[in-house]
């Protein structure tokens, strides 16, 4: 079943991308954890697997840390973040069988990826983005163009993927979905510039000219 993902609520904004003022290469440990989350769930297909603890303990473990100290965390991502944010829904309830039976019939929520999640998750290589990329969950979304592009240049189609989230993450774009290819072009960044230039002198360029930069390249 496809579906929309709610749009996001005034004033939230996702951390994948944040960095310490101190040292601009290393992730928060909110980044890092929000990055966790959404890999975990990118690449589950088992509720169990897809509950707030399941996942904390997973972090956790990684972390060499107890869990219970993840859980308040994944707790607040979940709740003033992800959910908020339409990147993840929560898609049905585990029964408890012990804990109070308000607990017990309420049962356990685990959550999936929505639209908007799926196409985040295509801005870091901790999951499977090819498989990510083709899932028919994406039909309907303006993803098409980058489908038939990654067999040709999947390496310009992540880098694109990349800026593009991380733009939705900054606040520069209001949306991922429906994707948006012209903003997907974003001429700002030098490898995007870089394969342009490339790509405007190969259909100008003479034979001569294309041996010349195939070797310079090692091509």
């Amino acid at each position: 079943m496809l579906y929309m993902a709610q749009k996001r609520q005034p004033g939230t904004r996702i951390s994948i991308f944040n960095t310490f003022k101190t040292n601009r290469s290393r992730l928060t440990g909110e980044a890092r954890r929000q990055r966790e989350i959404i890999s975990i769930l990118a690449g589950s297909a088992n509720p169990q697997d897809s509950t707030r603890a399941a996942i904390a303990k997973s972090i956790a473990t990684k972390a060499r840390i107890p869990w219970k100290n993840m859980y308040s965390g994944i707790f607040r991502d979940f709740d003033q973040t992800l959910v908020p944010m339409g990147l993840v829904r929560e898609e049905g309830r585990l029964p408890m069988k012990r804990g109070p039976k308000a607990l017990q019939d309420a049962g356990v929520p685990y959550y999936g990826l929505t639209q908007r999640g799926m196409i985040v998750a295509l801005g870091f290589d901790s999951i499977n983005r090819k498989e990510m990329l083709n899932s028919k969950e994406l039909d309907g979304t303006g993803m098409e163009p980058m489908r038939d592009a990654y067999a040709i240049a999947p390496r310009l189609v992540l880098t694109m993927l990349e800026n593009y989230v991380k733009r939705y993450a900054t606040g520069e774009i209001d949306d991922v979905v429906p994707f948006d290819m012209e903003q997907a072009r974003d001429d700002r960044d030098d490898t995007i510039l870089g394969y342009r230039e490339l790509l405007t002198s190969l259909a100008k360029a003479s034979k001569q000219d294309r041996n010349r930069l195939g070797d310079l390249l090692g091509a």
